[in-house]
């Protein structure tokens, strides 16, 4: 069991180390070489180079970790760049990684209380 937790331990330190460079050193030197609008075009390219099915993994640990106001956002965004049936099957995919009341709050923000995407 101490291996288990020390290789774990190891895994979040490096983690945080690279989620700090990431957030301090390449985003002080994106925002200095690129303006916000090729910044947006550089994220929806990568945005639009996924499939639906990775859209929906990436979402899966995406939505959870957002606040209320934002899941309503993304998912309002995701609506736009996939088909209705399969935006259905991934806000249907969200409920069990979401707590009931979230996961309710949400489909009546986007959708009303029953109705899901046309």
């Amino acid at each position: 069991m101490s291996q288990l937790y020390h290789y774990i331990s190891l895994f979040v330190a490096e983690s945080l180390v690279h989620m700090n460079a990431e957030e301090t050193d390449n985003n002080t030197l994106l925002w200095a070489t690129h303006t916000d609008a090729e910044l947006n075009a550089i994220q929806q390219a990568i945005v639009d180079s996924m499939t639906c099915d990775e859209k929906a993994v990436t979402m899966r640990w995406m939505l959870p970790a957002l606040n209320p106001t934002e899941r309503v956002e993304l998912m309002e965004e995701v609506l736009k760049d996939v088909p209705s049936e399969f935006y259905n099957e991934m806000l249907a995919g969200m409920q069990p990684y979401l707590a009931a009341a979230d996961f309710r709050k949400l489909t009546i923000a986007l959708h009303g209380e029953h109705k899901l995407a046309a």
